[in-house]
Order: C-alpha cells, then structure tokens, then sequence
C-alpha cells in the first residue's frame, strides 16, 4: 500500500488494528500502552512495540505530549498506520522518532488484521503486509 508520510523511519512486527477513533489522552494508558478507551472494541489491549494502524484519533490536543511520553516510558507502538491523517500525530511521531503513514490507497484497517506481520517505511509512505 501506498500513502502519505507524517513521519520517517521503518519499522516492522506484529500488527494491532482498530478501527476505533482513540483519544489518545485519556484513552491510552501511558504506564502499559494499552487502550482505555471505554467504548473500544480493543480495550484492554497493548500497542506497545507493535505497529498500531488506526482508523483515527479523536479529541485531545496533546496527543503529540502522549506520544512523546509513550516513547519516553518505553510503551510506543513501533510504528502508526491511519486511515486519516492527524497532524498532531505527525508531532508527536517525530518527537519520539515512530514511522508514520497515512492516506494510504487502500483502508489499512480492512486490509491489515490484527497478528498481521507488517512492514512499514516512512521514508517510502510505503506499508507492506508480509503473508504467514
């Protein structure tokens, strides 16, 4: 698939996918980077060292301060795949340095399941679903 970067880089791994709109403060504890979010399907679940691909965030300005502390506390996800993009994900992404794609050709959150092993080069705007 091909899209847009909001950040270089490359990363690859095990895929979690949700086709929720996350808040990311508020709606992602810092300390694990699990999802809180209360109407998630995927609440309870952790990005962390994982490539998250995202239908969306929603809601807070800070989401870029969250990414930032995510990395700091060694809970980001290895990478963000999104539907939409988000230019305070584009902050926040090259703050704490994770690859960051976005308006791909195709909807990654119907192409990409989640324990898909998947690649994701920022440099490129290029993501890669790598079959099992």
């Amino acid at each position: 698939m091909k899209g847009k970067t909001g950040n270089k880089g490359y990363a690859e791994g095990e895929a979690l996918v949700t086709k929720d709109s996350i808040c990311f403060f508020g709606g992602i504890n810092p300390e694990t980077g699990t999802i809180t979010e209360i109407r998630s399907m995927d609440k309870g679940k952790s990005f962390k060292g994982k490539i998250f691909v995202i239908e969306s965030t929603k809601g807070s300005s800070g989401v870029w301060a969250w990414l930032s502390l995510l990395g700091r506390l060694g809970n980001a996800p290895k990478a963000i795949v999104m539907t939409r993009g988000d230019p305070l994900v584009v902050g926040g992404s090259i703050d704490d340095r994770i690859p960051y794609v976005f308006d791909l050709d195709r909807n990654p959150t119907d192409a990409i399941k989640t324990g898909d092993y998947v690649k994701v080069d920022g440099d490129k705007g290029t993501v890669e679903i790598i079959p099992k």
